[in-house]
């Protein structure tokens, strides 16, 4: 319930921060908007105000341009005086046409002398203006339709004068308005984008971007903040063009020295929309944001979940796995530990004996009559023997010992922590006379059972388990051999160091006809041996660690010569052998990193095992394999 209750938290723990973070969301929508809109503000203001600069660069560059040639124009007729000269002169110049429609010269009455002969202009507000003013200065003049070209165009121009000062007339440069256009198109970006050069004396268009109509170029400019814009170099407006009717944002500039204002504007719509642009990504990135972590706190929700109930069933799984493992590691019918429990205590105790130079003594027990009684009577009264001989034998022994059943009617003990020369005839004969006495059966006869026991010591009939065991055996068989009920101590004794006497022997049995193989299995064989001493207490340089890593090494490098002699031979079982090798190889990591204080004996046992299993076994049919196929 606990456990419950703290899984309903976490889970709405996640929930929790994932609506916090939706209302957070949601709250500061309004705020990144504003955000957003103050910058796309901020962002076409300074792109209209560079367009600005760029266009008046344009503009003054151009009104240079025209003044120079006007000047060229008059200089050149000052000097000839002849009309002809000075209109071969315009011809020779050589200017942009798709900017300056035409140059002229005019008489003092206003009649066309070089170019647009014939006509008369005296009636032009520019050409009364030079005429009665005196100076240099050059005069632009509204958009007007030509008398000489009939197209929209505005002119600029500058006053001729005799030597004396007295007026002889003028020089003029019409220029369409389109010439302009086409540079502010280069600028527009946004169809909404407005281009306006105005005369600032006359308020008057001379070029647009949209174009307005013909009515409205002659429209005088009709703005409350006229005044701002006469009074300051640059500024802003927000205005309704009176052009179009569309709400503009408006930057302005003065062209310097000259009667001109640069206007560029653009819409709020365009601004609002670069805003939902924006924004709407931003939502995207936003809503895909919130999926992302709606869908992690989902999946965190469920891996919590899971994460109880895995933790739930492990609970229940170490439950099982506690029960299999004392099943399997106890005998189901006596309670006494089975073999597995049994290798092992043998090997803590055989261990701790050689690190307090003490003796074990191991005696296996085989029942006499046994199959007498499961003959006659049956296997539950067997079942009922080996019970009542395990609760009188766990009466001869101290609670520190250990009775195990190995299987059948086959037992042993593990007596450890003897002073050296410690005698075990009285434990044989107490266990011995355990079992002189009749057992009742539940049908109310009576069995009898006798024990031949077989009696071995560490260190005194071997150093190694499988050493040891072997000795008990041979002893427990003699006893047999000698009229059974009694008991028997093994003769055996520990091999002197020596390859030729080593705990693990490589004989001519293990041989399989390929000496390169031969020859690593020999080496293998070498290195467990060496492990073997230093288990039992003889020094090297390499320790148990060491010689594991030797041992590692030199099974890699054998199994690649394995492997290289099935590819060469074309070995039919070629991945099943190399599986093997692997499982071999992670095996004996595994030994290596399992060896502790107290448990050498037996994972030096398992190494042995592990070692003579792969020589005998999977290693000799390869070896047939490549002695029939040739290979030596």
């Amino acid at each position: 319930m606990h456990h419950l209750k703290s899984l309903r938290v976490r889970v709405a723990l996640v929930w929790l921060v994932f609506l916090l973070v939706v209302a957070f969301s949601l709250f500061q929508g309004s705020r990144v908007r504003a955000n957003i809109v103050a910058e796309e503000n901020a962002r076409f203001e300074r792109e209209a105000v560079l367009a600005s600069v760029a266009s008046e660069v344009f503009t003054a560059q151009l009104v240079h341009q025209v003044g120079a040639l006007l000047r060229a124009v008059r200089q050149f007729h000052r000097k000839s005086g002849a009309y002809a000269e000075t209109e071969t002169f315009i011809d020779q110049l050589g200017f942009d046409r798709s900017l300056i429609d035409g140059l002229y010269l005019l008489d003092a009455k206003g009649w066309g002398v070089a170019k647009a002969r014939g006509r008369n202009v005296a009636d032009r507000d520019y050409f009364q203006t030079h005429q009665r003013t005196p100076g240099d200065s050059l005069i632009i003049s509204p958009v007007e339709i030509g008398r000489v070209s009939g197209k929209l165009h505005f002119r600029i121009s500058i006053r001729v004068e005799r030597e004396d000062g007295q007026f002889d007339g003028v020089v003029v440069a019409t220029v369409r308005p389109e010439a302009f256009s086409n540079h502010y198109r280069q600028l527009q970006g946004s169809e909404n984008r407005v281009f306006s050069l105005i005369l600032s004396d006359s308020r008057r268009l001379l070029t647009r971007l949209p174009e307005p109509t013909l009515e409205q170029w002659a429209r005088p400019a009709n703005d409350d903040n006229w005044t701002m814009i006469l009074r300051d170099e640059i500024g802003r407006f927000v205005a309704v063009s009176p052009v179009d009717g569309i709400k503009r944002i408006y930057v302005f500039r003065k062209i310097n020295q000259l009667p001109l204002v640069m206007f560029v504007g653009f819409a709020e719509d365009d601004v609002q929309q670069a805003v939902a642009v924006r924004f709407r990504r931003l939502q995207d990135i936003a809503v895909s944001g919130l999926f992302i972590l709606g869908l992690s706190a989902l999946t965190l929700s469920l891996a919590l979940i899971s994460r109880e109930r895995l933790a739930a069933a492990n609970v229940r799984l170490e439950s099982a796995y506690e029960v299999m493992r004392t099943q399997a590691m106890s005998d189901a019918l006596t309670g006494l530990p089975a073999r597995p429990m049994f290798f092992d205590r043998l090997a803590q105790a055989i261990s701790a004996a050689r690190r307090n130079e003490r003796q074990v003594a191991l005696l296996f027990l085989d029942l006499d009559g046994f199959k007498v009684v499961n003959d006659q009577h049956g296997h539950d009264a067997g079942d009922v023997v080996l019970k009542a001989v395990t609760h009188r034998w766990l009466a001869c022994v101290r609670e520190s010992d250990t009775i195990a059943r190995l299987g059948g009617d086959e037992f042993a003990v593990i007596i450890g922590d003897l002073m050296p020369g410690t005698s075990m005839q009285a434990v044989c004969e107490k266990l011995i006379g355990a079992v002189a006495e009749d057992i009742a059966l539940p049908n109310g006869q009576n069995v009898h059972v006798g024990v031949s026991i077989g009696l071995a010591c560490y260190p005194d009939n071997g150093l190694e388990i499988d050493s040891l065991l072997a000795a008990a055996d041979a002893a427990m068989y003699q006893s047999k051999g000698r009229g059974k009920n009694t008991w028997t101590l093994a003769t055996a004794r520990p091999l002197p160091n020596g390859e030729a006497l080593d705990w693990l022997v490589f004989s001519d049995t293990h041989l399989l006809g390929v000496a390169e193989i031969d020859d690593q299995h020999r080496q293998l064989v070498r290195l467990v041996n060496r492990l073997n001493r230093v288990v039992n207490g003889e020094a090297d340089p390499g320790g148990v660690a060491g010689l594991f890593a030797q041992l590692f090494e030199a099974t890699r490098v054998h199994f690649e010569t394995e492997h290289r002699y099935m590819l060469q031979y074309a070995y039919p079982a070629m991945a099943v052998h190399d599986h093997e090798h692997q499982r071999l190889l992670d095996e004996l990591t595994r030994m290596a990193g399992e060896t502790t204080p107290g448990n050498e004996l037996l994972i030096l046992q398992r190494v042995k095992d592990w070692l003579l299993d792969h020589i005998q076994g999977a290693d000799r049919q390869l070896g047939h394999y490549l002695v029939r196929h040739g290979c030596q």
